[in-house]
């Protein structure tokens, strides 16, 4: 994997060498009209430089690729459609994270209260599980993550197709100094072992139908529908059932995490005011049916958010809590301060985790610096640190043990 990583980079690399320095001179490239459309393309591309602790050992460069295309038509009533497709491309370090085992608990004798379910069963919240062996999660990862088709109107829009649930859409993010390594479940951790989560995720990347309102007095409302959820983005899987092996060799099986007649709905508040600043708080609730589950409880997570910017000062927050029951609940929460100096930002994080399903806590702590150069690039650095404490099994029984990683970044950033 680590030729293809290097493949990947050396691309990356080039394209952000041959990025024109000046707006201008993009954005005839980007943005033209073909026949009654107006297509518009928006690239994020970054790339993140380690050294320190990180679960891989010997891998020290991470990237990732954001590509959007959108192409709208206007009728002659003022009705807006069209399409918008998200590529993502990603090179991470194969961490123990979202979608990816943790830990070296063993469900293997009854009674060993290691583990939560038999078979195994992958986290609704994040994806993550432990019990099992599986192989080793890929560096690499590219997919389609959103392809869906909209009518937008004076009322607010309706999205048909691969798109973020309600509950994802327009929820603030706390204030971080980095785009891409951040607190709250960033696209990339240089330590492998970030385990919190504030996004509500559980309803994957497939097909959806979505409703969101216009802002109307700083106001937005959001609803949509899964039938059943599906797809795997880069940070973001929903499998059905694997077959992992035990450390003996036998094979055993490992539920997944898939949820039916998934609704969620969102609420959202943004508004400038002249004394006090901008303030954005969201709100969201998800609630599905689990999958194959002999118990027949049903799953929910809420998530709270907000953020105040006055200022060159921001500061924010987020809240998740999603779950069947006390005894596989997840918690995470995020929080951010940041302070802008000329074309600087200074910015301190945290985040703490609980999930009670695989029996890990996780606590981190980030500062960074950033700096824009031009009006695309970003530059940028900070230290994290990240203390888990994953299940592991100890004399037939469950134990927590203690994992600790510290990393110095480096950020290199395109944004257009």
């Amino acid at each position: 994997m680590r030729t293809n990583g290097a493949i990947l980079f050396g691309a990356l690399i080039a394209l952000l060498a041959a990025i024109p320095a000046h707006s201008q001179d993009i954005t005839d490239g980007l943005n033209r009209e073909v026949g009654p459309f107006h297509v518009e393309t928006t690239l994020d591309a970054g790339l993140v430089l380690s050294a320190g602790d990180n679960a891989a050992q010997f891998e020290f460069v991470f990237g990732d690729l954001d590509l959007w295309v959108q192409a709208e038509a206007i009728t002659e009533s003022g009705l807006r459609w069209g399409a918008r497709t998200r590529f993502r491309a990603q090179a991470d370090n194969g961490r123990e994270g979202f979608a990816d085992r943790t830990g070296l608990c063993l469900d293997t004798a009854p009674g060993s209260d290691c583990g939560s379910a038999t078979p195994p069963q992958r986290s609704l919240a994040t994806g993550r599980y432990s019990s099992v062996y599986l192989s080793d999660p890929d560096r690499i990862a590219a997919a389609i993550e959103e392809a869906h088709l909209f009518v937008r109107a004076g009322w607010g829009e309706i999205r048909a197709g691969l798109t973020p649930g309600a509950a994802r859409l327009d929820q603030p993010v706390a204030p971080s100094a980095s785009r891409l390594v951040t607190a709250g479940g960033g696209a990339l951790d240089p330590t492998g072992l970030a385990a919190a989560l504030t996004q509500s995720t559980a309803s994957g990347i497939g097909p959806k139908i979505l409703v969101r309102s216009e802002r109307i007095l700083g106001l937005s409302a959001a609803l949509s529908f899964t039938g059943q959820t599906s797809g795997c983005g880069v940070d973001i899987c929903i499998h059905e059932t694997d077959t992992g092996r035990l450390p003996d060799g036998s094979p055993v099986r490992l539920q997944g995490n898939t949820l039916n007649q998934v609704w969620e709905a969102g609420l959202s508040f943004d508004h400038q005011f002249q004394n006090a600043g901008r303030v954005e708080l969201g709100v969201s609730a998800l609630t599905g049916e689990v999958d194959r589950d002999p118990a027949g409880d049903a799953y929910t997570a809420w998530t709270l958010a907000a953020r105040w910017t006055r200022g060159d000062w921001s500061l924010g927050g987020a809240w998740l809590n999603a779950g069947q029951d006390e005894a596989r609940a997840y918690t995470a929460t995020s929080a951010g301060v940041s302070y802008d100096r000329g074309l600087w930002r200074l910015a301190a994080e945290a985040a703490w985790s609980s999930d009670d399903f695989i029996h890990e806590d996780s606590t981190l702590w980030q500062i960074g610096a950033s700096r824009l150069v031009g009006d695309h690039l970003l530059l940028g650095g900070g230290i994290r640190t990240v203390a888990a404490e994953p299940a592991m099994q100890a004399g037939g029984g469950r134990i927590s043990g203690e994992v600790r990683a510290t990393t110095v970044f480096f950020e290199l950033g395109a944004r257009y």
